[in-house]
């Protein structure tokens, strides 16, 4: 991500380079003087599974960007899963992550539940399966789908999150 002087047009000039290591497919959002990046990233288990296994984890970082040509990473947070897509409304960054409700165990012939995790620089929350809010119908495949909320002008405010046992999702929409 780079951050450049624009205007006028005859001072244009770059300011800062923030680079995303591993990250895929970012999303950014601007508030004030915070900028959240949301990103994704991929990994696969092909190994001894009957079916292709793809995971990965999906991040929220907020910068400082006050000094526009030293911007400070003031907070992480970390699902396990992948980026679905994102909102921001007023200080409020959502992001919306799926992961697979099942997933490899170190028996190669069983699977096993993995529930979504939720991490901070001070913690990592497992969400407990009475947590885990779900309709029941039956699917052809299952997904935990998780929103959290994250103040990204408020570092201290701990994320918010709700958690859904899901069919196959593809589309959002917010309103």
């Amino acid at each position: 991500i780079y951050i450049l002087r624009a205007h006028p047009p005859e001072q244009a000039k770059v300011l800062s380079k923030i680079t995303l290591n591993e990250t895929h497919d970012a999303e950014i959002y601007v508030n004030r003087d915070k900028l959240a990046v949301l990103g994704r990233r991929y990994m696969y288990g092909l190994e001894r599974m009957p079916y292709a296994y793809a995971t990965g984890e999906a991040s929220i970082k907020v910068y400082d960007i006050s000094d526009k040509a030293r911007p400070v990473l003031t907070r992480t947070v970390s699902l396990n899963g992948t980026l679905s897509g994102s909102r921001m409304i007023d200080n409020y960054v959502y992001a919306v992550v799926n992961q697979p409700a099942i997933g490899p165990s170190s028996n190669e012939t069983e699977l096993k539940i993995v529930l979504p995790k939720i991490s901070t620089e001070s913690a990592v929350k497992e969400v407990q399966p009475t947590e885990i809010r779900y309709v029941n119908i039956s699917d052809v495949s299952y997904c935990f789908t998780t929103v959290v909320a994250v103040n990204i002008l408020d570092d201290a405010q701990k994320p918010t999150y709700e958690t859904f046992l899901t069919g196959a999702t593809a589309q959002m929409y917010v309103s």
